[in-house]
């Protein structure tokens, strides 16, 4: 088996809340979670569940906004992360326009999402993509699953922290841990 198979080909990205309990810097109200400030979490995991990104930002901002300046980041500091047979496979939520040009001029490879069925007809979700497309949309439960992993640790899942980099050390902490925990299994 040459190196090649071995890179991951496809990423997942999500984002999640962390309501906030202190928080001073990076909070912001959102809609779904009324009267409390709220931070969020946005990932990016590849092929074998494996943090590549994380940022943290202020609860009002929507995902694909996040995920837009999440990418550049990403783009500058890891550009060899970057070919054009990659996939990024995320929900609903982050089906525009505005990122599907950003995919595209990152070189990234194309932007996979649930199509957005708020106006239209109800479709069978086969009907809308090909197969191999349906099989990796349903493998991005992955990236809640590593959403779970970190809202294990209590400082991940409640931000009790007034400043910013305080929390974010403990959330890259959790990313370090979940790593070693993933790569421990495969060098086994």
């Amino acid at each position: 088996m040459s190196n090649l198979e071995t890179l991951p080909q496809n990423y997942y990205t999500d984002t999640t809340f962390v309501c906030n309990k202190l928080g001073e810097k990076s909070v912001g109200y959102n809609q779904q979670i009324k009267k409390h400030k709220t931070s969020k979490i946005s990932i990016i995991t590849d092929d074998f569940n494996i943090p590549v990104s994380v940022s943290i930002s202020s609860g009002s901002p929507h995902d694909s906004t996040i995920l837009y300046n999440q990418l550049d980041d990403l783009h500058n500091k890891h550009p060899l992360l970057f070919n054009k047979n990659k996939t990024l496979i995320a929900d609903a939520a982050y089906d525009s326009q505005k990122l599907r040009v950003k995919v595209d001029e990152l070189n990234l490879g194309k932007l996979l999402t649930h199509k957005n069925r708020r106006n239209g007809k109800q479709k069978e979700i086969k009907d809308i993509y090909k197969m191999d497309e349906y099989l990796l949309l349903k493998q991005r439960i992955n990236v809640e699953h590593s959403i779970c992993e970190y809202k294990k640790y209590k400082r991940c899942q409640l931000r009790y922290d007034r400043q910013l980099n305080t929390f974010s050390s403990f959330v890259y902490l959790a990313s370090l841990k979940i790593l070693i925990k993933k790569v421990g299994l495969y060098i086994i």
